[in-house]
């Protein structure tokens, strides 16, 4: 009897372990989201305009998602205002829109922030000073309806084309970690108050996320100024990323004033781009952009031993092996993602006996994966731990 126990260094991440780079919200207490989604959800189709409660801590884990076309899904944030955070288990298709965008600055009150965004400034009224954006880049408050001592409109990823002196900072990072929303706009001491920051979203597949649709994550415009809302934050992880989709975190324009505050961040990680060319509405054009080609961590794997198959990934398993069978069977050794040729060591570690090891390679340089049978000598009528390692 022989039992063949695997131990893989440097394995790769799981498609699961996808979904653990999120992190934390500004406007929340400090938390940090879990692994992939668990599931227990289940299955979210939007046939028609839906709008989600956020949870406490903004985590749907959903199994697949599916938003059909001409229809949007929006989001009622939660008392901790976070990000939204879609995971999935199966496939994400999003032939219609997600919009976490903040809203227009209405009367004298400013607009609201999309879920994990600031809101906007509150304007002069009834003696009220006006108020500042909400946010870590909101703007702050201004005297004059043009020029440096106006409101000042949110910032996020930039400052955007406003004259006025009272926008407000840049801030965050490209990398979109931790996942923040956009900020305010101000209000102003007209009664002009400021829009709402973008939302911030990160929608996560562990295995393709489709999008031929729209993920909005705008700011809301400010009223009769330059002090509209940044844009928000996007973030898209999957290892497969397929569509012709757009993904837009612009700032909030102001209707015949000709400049727009800060736009927001967008991030978009995947193993495989090769089906993805994403218009450029809005996507790119303020703000951050990052596209990132995840690369996957490599890992070697013992995916046979004798005539017996082991299923990739399986664990330990156990392998027993006829009474007459020689002593001299093979070691199949399966390495992935190291693009090189790889300097293993099997290791035989008999219950009964001395600890043998053989030296030897996999040559991952060209083929991916890449798998070499080395032949070794199993010691006799004993169980024997079966180990490879990388040198």
């Amino acid at each position: 009897m022989m039992e063949n126990k695997l131990m893989k260094t440097n394995a790769s991440k799981t498609q699961l372990g996808l979904c653990a780079l999120l992190a934390m919200c500004w406007s929340a207490p400090a938390f940090q989201v879990p692994g992939g989604s668990t599931g227990a959800d289940g299955d979210l189709n939007v046939t028609a305009n839906t709008t989600l409660t956020l949870p406490d801590d903004g985590v749907f884990n959903f199994g697949s998602i599916n938003v059909d076309p001409g229809v949007t899904l929006t989001f009622t944030r939660n008392a901790n205002n976070t990000p939204v955070y879609l995971l999935a288990t199966n496939d994400v298709t999003i032939a219609g829109t997600i919009d976490v965008s903040g809203s227009v600055g209405v009367g004298v009150s400013g607009g609201s922030g999309g879920p994990g965004g600031g809101n906007g400034g509150n304007g002069f009224s009834l003696g009220l000073l006006p108020g500042a954006g909400q946010g870590p880049g909101g703007g702050r408050p201004g005297t004059t309806g043009e020029g440096p001592e106006s409101a000042g409109s949110g910032s996020y990823g930039n400052q955007g084309s406003s004259s006025s002196t009272n926008r407000g900072a840049v801030y965050g990072t490209s990398l979109s970690v931790p996942l923040v929303g956009g900020s305010g706009g101000a209000g102003n001491s007209g009664g002009w108050p400021g829009g709402g920051g973008g939302g911030g979203i990160l929608i996560c597949s562990d295995t393709t996320l489709g999008l031929t649709g729209t993920i909005r994550a705008n700011g809301g415009g400010g009223f009769g100024g330059n002090n509209g809302g940044s844009g928000g934050a996007i973030r898209l992880l999957a290892p497969v990323i397929t569509g012709t989709g757009t993904v837009q975190a612009s700032g909030g324009g102001t209707a015949g004033y000709g400049s727009a505050p800060g736009g927001g961040r967008i991030r978009i990680d995947a193993y495989d781009f090769s089906g993805a060319t994403f218009n450029s509405g809005g996507m790119a054009s303020q703000g951050a952009f990052v596209v990132a080609r995840l690369v996957p961590e490599p890992r070697l794997d013992i995916v046979k031993v004798g005539d017996t198959n082991i299923v990739l990934g399986s664990g330990p398993v156990d392998i027993i092996f006829p009474t007459d069978s020689p002593i001299s069977q093979t070691v199949s050794v399966r390495a992935e993602h190291f693009n090189a040729v790889v300097p293993i060591e099997i290791v035989l570690k008999p219950v009964n006996g001395d600890t043998v090891t053989y030296t030897n390679s996999v040559d991952n340089s060209v083929q991916n994966p890449a798998t070499n049978n080395i032949p070794v000598d199993l010691p006799g009528n004993t169980v024997v731990h079966v180990e490879v390692f990388k040198r």
